[in-house]
């Protein structure tokens, strides 16, 4: 199997070659190996997610001064094992397909405060723009969500989930709750809202994938019934 694959869509975006790394562990000749393949083939930012457990990757990384950007989790959540009574969830909509408006556009901006696309300070900000404003767009026409949900408060839009699947999953891809109405559980009424789509869809098990360092989001999933499965350590080669 191919370990590398060159990334269109970031490709697109950033203007140049850019590329992620398939192994999530390699020892530090084969790391090379993959960077020299890399830089042949003329890709200028490649992409790894390690196994965060794994201390010689780690070690590889850091002796090719690979940019840890992000500590990935990846939580998940048995369906089955849910409380079978859920909460009233009136406050949730749903998005219709088409292009999303400026307030959507705003909230999926303000979901991506911890993104490697934020904390890399080699990426200019209207890249991590392009981005998340992208994202948004394609989730709400559906070309890479199933659903998009919504909570509006006095005629503003305040919070968002966009919905899709995974490896068999029903997934959660953005979240974010505007500054002003947090504190008032919307979040929660957000993921719950997911949950039940999922589960009216015929998934079994569910799955979000945040940042560690996303202590409040971290949070939300624990509380929610998601469990920790993997973590994993993101790194950035600009080459």
């Amino acid at each position: 199997m191919d370990c590398i694959h060159v990334l269109d869509f970031d490709s697109e975006i950033f203007g140049f070659k850019v590329a992620k790394i398939v192994p999530d562990r390699l020892d530090k000749p084969n790391l090379q190996a993959a960077l020299e393949r890399l830089k042949d083939q003329q890709v200028r930012l490649a992409y790894w997610a390690s196994d965060s457990s794994d201390l010689v990757s780690q070690q590889a990384a850091s002796d090719y001064q690979g940019l840890l950007v992000d500590k990935k989790a990846t939580y998940i959540i048995d369906f089955d094992q849910l409380a079978k009574s859920p909460m009233k969830l009136w406050q949730v909509q749903e998005y219709p397909q088409g292009d999303p408006d400026t307030a959507l556009i705003k909230l999926a901006i303000e979901s991506g405060a911890y993104s490697r696309f934020k904390t890399d300070s080699h990426i200019p900000p209207e890249i991590f723009l392009e981005i998340y404003t992208r994202w948004i767009s394609n989730s709400t026409q559906r070309r890479i969500a199933t659903h998009v949900f919504y909570i509006k408060h006095q005629g503003t839009t305040v919070g968002m989930v966009t919905l899709g699947e995974k490896h068999g999953r029903g997934d959660i891809g953005l979240l974010a709750v505007a500054l002003e109405a947090r504190g008032k559980q919307l979040g929660l009424h957000l993921v719950c809202a997911a949950q039940a789509k999922f589960i009216e869809a015929g998934y079994r098990i569910g799955q979000v994938v945040t940042q560690l360092d996303n202590v409040a989001a971290c949070k939300l999933y624990e509380k929610c019934g998601y469990h920790l499965e993997k973590l994993e350590n993101f790194y950035h080669f600009w080459l």
